[in-house]
């Protein structure tokens, strides 16, 4: 039980051999603070962590509830196995080259200098890149709890941006059947960008307008050529 530890200006690389198993974090503050190479088996309820960096860490059965993360790293980590943040806050945070093998937030907060990049569905920390297990028919509800937290924070262009990435997960990855995929991919993503992008609705109703016009060209240009034809063609005809 290390409930209310501060640590300090702390750089550790830890041995393989070493992990934080069954500890109790809760209301701990981290600052200024490297970890390498670390596992995580704890809890992290009510922490601060301000301008720490996670650098190829394993985070297995570790809960975060209620934390203040700010100007934090987590890069080429790996986050397994019944791990979720859940009602915390994230200021200028980065998700670096991590995998998730299920979800990984519920009911976060990301401010606009928040970066999470897409997942990787291989154990980063693992050196034969075995699966992490994720079932990807959940990358909608993961990109759809991206989409809350920008847009409880008011980040109208990141908000809208994983709306549509969740949107089209669910297309890809949530089909029933082939028609299905075919239908919502040409008419609901390709034709109106699922309601989140006007402009290509727009695009092609003039593309159709264009089209056609085309055809009406051709066609009159070669009904016009038909009926010059048949009228030299009977005026050369002499009258018995």
């Amino acid at each position: 039980d290390l409930k209310g530890i501060t640590l300090f200006s702390e750089n550790i690389d830890f041995p393989k051999e070493d992990n934080f198993e069954n500890i109790d974090f809760s209301y701990s503050s981290f600052y200024h603070s490297t970890f390498k190479n670390a596992c995580f088996n704890a809890t992290f309820s009510f922490t601060k962590i301000y301008n720490c960096k996670f650098i190829n860490c394993l985070f297995h059965f570790a809960y975060w509830y209620g934390c203040a993360i700010e100007n934090t790293t987590f890069e080429n980590c790996d986050f397994v196995e019944r791990h979720k943040f859940t009602n915390c806050d994230f200021i200028n945070c980065k998700f670096i080259n991590y995998s998730i093998s299920e979800l990984l937030f519920t009911d976060c907060r990301f401010d606009s200098n928040t970066i999470i990049a897409n997942p990787k569905f291989y154990m980063v920390t693992s050196e034969n890149r075995r699966s992490s297990g994720f079932n990807k028919k959940q990358l909608t509800d993961f990109y759809r709890s991206l989409h809350e937290g920008y847009h409880i924070s008011h980040i109208p262009d990141l908000s809208r941006k994983y709306k549509y990435i969740s949107q089209k997960s669910r297309t890809d990855y949530c089909s029933p059947n082939k028609l299905v995929y075919i239908r919502n991919k040409i008419f609901i993503e390709y034709l109106t960008g699922y309601g989140l992008k006007p402009i290509r609705p727009l695009f092609a109703a003039l593309v159709i307008v264009v089209y056609f016009s085309f055809l009406q060209g051709v066609f009159n240009v070669t009904l016009k050529s038909f009926l010059s034809s048949s009228v030299r063609s009977t005026s050369f005809v002499s009258p018995i």
